[in-house]
C-alpha cells in the first residue's frame, strides 16, 4: 500500500477517534454482535471507497485456490490464482482496477511457472504480493527447506505485473510470511518461527536483490510456550515499518490462547519497539491477519468447527465481532486496504462439485459487518 494511502488513512482513523463532525456510531451486525463498546465507526461511504459490487458474483466455471492477494487501493489490487490440488497444474497472476469486476491476466502458466531459482524444489507460486504502486510491486515464492528453516525467492515486477522477474533469495523460518516495501528500493519480510516464539525479519534496500541476515524479536513479555500463526507487515516509507504478529499459547485455557504483538520502526529497522495488544474478548487460535496500521486490523480466529472474524480501530482496546463473508469454509487471506473497505477469501469445504482448496472472494465497503462475492480470475 502507498505511502501516500497510508497517511491519509492515519490521519482519518485520528478523526474518527478523536470525533469531528458528529460521526455517527456504527451498528454492529445483527446476526454478529459486538462483544465490547467499540468507537465511533462511520457508517456512510468514505471518500475512496468502492461501488458496491453486483449482489451475486458468477463462479469461475472451474474451482480457482486464491494463493495471494495485494489492494493498492479500494479498486486496484492483484490476485495469485491456481488449480487445487488433485486439478491440472496452472495458474495466474491477474490484476483489476475497478475492484474485481473485470480482471486482466497477467501471466498465465501451465505446469511450472515462468521464472526459476536454482536449487528450488518448491511449486514456485506466489504466496505474498506487495505493490507500492500502480507498476511497482514483489512476490514471494517457497523455494523449499528444512526442520525450522526455509528458502523464499523473491521477484520483482515494474510494469504492473506483465513480466516477474528473480530478484534474490532470503532464508527465513517456515513459519507465516508476510511482504512489505515502503518504497521501490526498501522493504521487509517477517515470518514465525516453528522453534519459538519469536519473529524472523529481513530488510533490503536494493529491491529485494541482497537481504540482511534475519533477526528474532521475542513477545514483549513472553511467560508461556507460543506458537506463531499469523503476521502481518507493512511499511510507510525507507523509515517506517511495522508488523503484526499472532501467536498461539498452547499452554493457557483456550479463552487467553491468542497472543498478538505490535512491533514499530522508525529508523529503518535498526531498533523496534514491542507491545503487546489486548485480545480480551477473542478466542481460538489466529488464523489470518489484515492489519491496515499498527492500531486498526482485523483477525480470523478459529476454535474447532467455529470461525470468527473481529476488527479493532485502537489497538485491541476494543474489538467488534464482525460478520463472516460466507456461511462455511475457512478465512484467510485477508486485506484491510481503508478502515471501511477489504477484501477477504474464504476457503470452501470440499464438496462433489468443489475439490478441497477451493476459494471465493468477498469485499466489504463497511468495515466488515457485510460482505459482496467477488468474482475470481480464470488461472
Amino acid at each position: 500500500m502507498s505511502s501516500i494511502v497510508r497517511g491519509a488513512l492515519v490521519g482519518l482513523l485520528c478523526c474518527l477517534v478523536s470525533g469531528c463532525g458528529g460521526v455517527p456510531h456504527a451498528q454492529p451486525s445483527s446476526a454478529a454482535p459486538a462483544s465490547s463498546p467499540v468507537p465511533a465507526m462511520a457508517s456512510a461511504p468514505m471518500s475512496g471507497s468502492r461501488p458496491t459490487p453486483p449482489s451475486a458474483a458468477p463462479p469461475p466455471a472451474e474451482p480457482v485456490t486464491v494463493t495471494a492477494l495485494d489492494f493498492l487501493s479500494p479498486d486496484e489490487g492483484w490476485i495469485a490464482v491456481q488449480r487445487p490440488p488433485g486439478s491440472t497444474p496452472q495458474g495466474a497472476i491477474a490484476g483489476t482496477t475497478d475492484g474485481g469486476r473485470h480482471w486482466r491476466t497477467l501471466v498465465r502458466w501451465t505446469g511450472t511457472p515462468p521464472w526459476h531459482f536454482p536449487y528450488s524444489d518448491g511449486p514456485l507460486v506466489p504466496t505474498a504480493l506487495d505493490f507500492v504502486d500502480p507498476q511497482h510491486g514483489w512476490a514471494l515464492v517457497p523455494l523449499g527447506g528444512g526442520a525450522c528453516q526455509a528458502e523464499f525467492g523473491v521477484l520483482r515486477t515494474s510494469d504492473g505485473g506483465a513480466q516477474w522477474l528473480p530478484a534474490g533469495v532470503l532464508l527465513g523460518s517456515d513459519g507465516p510470511v508476510s511482504l512489505a516495501f515502503g518504497t521501490r528500493q526498501v522493504g521487509w519480510v517477517s515470518n514465525g518461527s516453528c522453534a519459538g516464539a519469536y519473529t524472523s525479519v529481513s530488510a533490503s534496500t536494493d529491491g529485494g536483490t541482497a537481504w540482511r541476515p534475519w533477526s528474532r524479536w521475542y513477545p514483549a513479555s513472553p511467560d508461556a510456550a507460543l506458537a506463531p500463526t499469523a503476521t502481518a507487515l507493512g511499511a510507510a516509507s525507507a523509515t517506517h515499518a511495522w508488523m503484526v504478529n499472532a501467536y498461539w499459547n498452547y499452554a493457557a485455557p483456550a479463552p487467553h490462547a491468542p497472543v498478538l504483538q505490535a512491533l514499530t520502526t522508525d529508523d529503518g529497522g535498526t531498533t523496534w519497539t514491542g507491545h503487546l495488544l489486548p485480545t480480551s474478548g477473542l478466542a481460538g487460535r489466529i488464523a489470518a491477519l489484515g492489519f491496515l496500521t499498527p492500531d486498526v486490523g482485523w483477525v480470523v480466529t478459529a476454535q474447532g468447527s467455529r470461525t470468527t472474524l473481529a476488527g479493532t480501530l485502537d489497538a485491541g482496546r476494543h474489538w467488534q465481532t464482525l460478520a463472516l463473508p460466507g456461511p462455511s469454509g475457512t478465512v484467510g487471506p485477508v486485506d484491510r486496504v481503508t478502515i471501511q473497505v477489504g477484501y477477504a477469501v474464504q476457503t470452501l469445504p470440499p464438496t462433489l462439485h468443489a475439490p478441497a482448496g477451493s476459494s471465493r472472494l468477498w469485499v466489504t465497503d463497511d468495515g466488515g459487518r457485510s460482505w459482496q462475492p467477488v468474482a475470481l480470475p480464470e488461472p
